[in-house]
């Protein structure tokens, strides 16, 4: 039975964020100017959130690197891939090899998309290898989209494979309010989420049906993204960094340990039974990918079956990244808005949940800085300049805190870049540092989502697409 999206996870659930967010932010300022007591506990409160985010994410990396990895090999394919899951999860090995083939649906929304994207995709499509017979894509346009409909109907006709779903024309206007309308239309055991510009790798869907086959209890895998133009400009190599730290290092040792997975945007597949179990996308949370993930956890946390795990499968996808600051300004605001969203509608829940210390940390930490974390940074800032207006002298508790902060950001940043075997070490260092002002623009695109939140939730700021590689 469907969950009623409409009662469970409706407007009201997701707009109920800006209700916490303001009061906490304004609270916070207020009690920097009252006295030099509340003035010192905020501080130390802000600066040990931020220190216990950037250790649990240095942790996680740490989990990653010296876990031991389980690989794969497709039989008759010579292709092996590496698989991040809990060990509880190979106890229940159901089956050593694969001797069949899953059909997967690939559910791919597109809204108002340039001939080069579609050209790309349709590329992308074309050399996926896997029996056509088994594959079910889905092209998920806009009705009011026209242009795009008659872009993707002469690229797409004639393909038995391929059908394109006309969305009507509805509020809100989100990736995944298109996303459970076409799967109306689904025919596949799997579903997978595929952007627009997306080229993944050729044998990704060899890889996940693999992994579908022998754990009958993993009913979610999230592939990491990467983008082919990172060498761009400096915004590119950042953000590269980025995705590289948090999919290849971060996720990894979240799957590894069987905690809250944020699941991507795209490059994702779970079971087509969990996901109606669970009641599809929600449709008015722009950020549906993280909170679907945030909701699987916590109906695994609740099943005593324990048949709704999430499994890390290290088999790229390749994506374009935004290359602009302004399109990057918007991208990054409706993720912050979406954590935001996410965050409050399941703070409560995680008091209560029966789970362990570990997954709460994770969830009130690391998932609470994503949503409002980088406001921190001009909570500090106000407070610098009390320090300075009133001559004061800053606590050596105080000092030793920040102290540890910068290193362990700039050694996560520096894992990031030198990991990907593309820097030289020296090279590695020195963008390390200048991380340092690149996380600082995540504050000014916190603002703008704060704001997003108070004046419109659930718009979907599109994100921008060229889809011409370096």
């Amino acid at each position: 039975m469907l969950v009623n999206r409409n009662q469970v996870l409706g407007p009201l659930n997701f707009s109920n964020s800006a209700k916490f967010i303001l009061p906490l932010f304004f609270a916070l300022c207020i009690a920097m100017f009252i006295n030099p007591f509340t003035r010192y506990f905020v501080v130390y409160g802000l600066l040990l959130f931020s220190f216990l985010n950037l250790f649990i994410r240095f942790s996680l990396i740490i989990i990653t690197l010296f876990k031991n990895k389980t690989t794969y090999n497709i039989l008759n394919d010579n292709f092996s891939y590496n698989l991040s899951i809990n060990k509880k999860y190979l106890n229940i090995n159901t089956a050593d090899s694969t001797t069949s083939f899953g059909m997967f649906s690939i559910l791919i929304p597109m809204y108002k998309e340039n001939q080069n994207v579609i050209n790309s995709i349709f590329d992308s499509i074309k050399k996926i290898q896997y029996p056509r017979e088994y594959l079910d894509i889905k092209i998920i346009l806009e009705e009011n989209d026209r242009t795009t409909i008659q872009l993707a109907q002469a690229v797409f006709c004639n393909q038995n494979f391929i059908e394109i779903i006309i969305v009507p024309d509805s509020i809100p206007k989100t990736k995944p309010k298109a996303c459970n309308y076409a799967m109306s239309f689904a025919k596949g055991e799997y579903i997978g989420i595929y952007d627009a510009e997306d080229i993944p790798n050729t044998k990704q869907l060899l890889a996940v049906n693999d992994v579908f086959q022998k754990y009958k209890n993993i009913s979610c895998i999230q592939c990491p993204l990467l983008f082919y133009n990172a060498n761009q400009n400096i915004l590119t190599k950042f953000f590269q960094m980025e995705y590289f730290t948090w999919f290849k290092l971060t996720l990894s040792g979240l799957s590894f340990l069987d905690t809250i997975i944020a699941l991507g945007g795209t490059s994702n597949f779970i079971r087509k039974d969990t996901l109606n179990k669970v009641g599809l996308w929600s449709a008015h949370n722009v950020t549906e990918d993280a909170e679907l993930g945030t909701r699987l956890f916590v109906k695994n946390a609740e099943s005593k079956q324990k048949s709704f795990g999430i499994a890390f499968l290290d088999v790229e996808t390749m994506e374009e990244f935004q290359s602009s600051f302004l399109y990057w300004l918007n991208q990054r605001r409706r993720w912050i808005k979406g954590f935001n969203q996410t965050y409050f509608f399941y703070f409560l829940k995680f008091f209560t949940l029966k789970t362990s210390i570990v997954n709460k940390l994770i969830f009130f930490v690391l998932y609470g800085f994503s949503a409002f974390g980088f406001l921190v940074n001009i909570i500090l800032i106000l407070f610098s300049i009390l320090f300075i207006q009133y001559n004061s002298s800053i606590p050596i508790l105080l000092e030793i805190i920040c102290i540890l902060n910068l290193p362990i950001s700039m050694s996560i940043a520096f894992f990031g870049f030198y990991l990907q075997e593309k820097y030289h070490l020296i090279s590695c260092i020195f963008l390390s540092f200048l991380s340092i002002f690149y996380f600082q623009l995540h504050s000014i695109a916190t603002i703008f989502a704060i704001y997003d939140i108070i004046t419109k939730p659930f718009h979907w700021h599109k994100t921008h697409h060229n889809c011409v590689a370096e």
